[in-house]
């Protein structure tokens, strides 16, 4: 995932699994890219490892 900064840079983050909790707004794609969603992760009943939560 590219994540842009806001100072104008980037930086790339590689995850087998991301959680992008957008509220009520899907992102265009991601139900093509192998998401969980704030529902399905906590039915996992364990944390994914390595994880990352991105507040823009």
């Amino acid at each position: 995932m590219r994540v842009a900064l806001q100072d104008g840079g980037a930086v790339m983050i590689e995850a087998a699994h991301y959680l992008v909790a957008t509220g009520s707004t899907p992102l265009p794609g991601l139900a093509q890219a192998g998401h969980l969603t704030s529902t399905t992760a906590m039915e996992l009943g364990r944390s994914p490892k390595p994880s990352a939560m991105l507040d823009p």
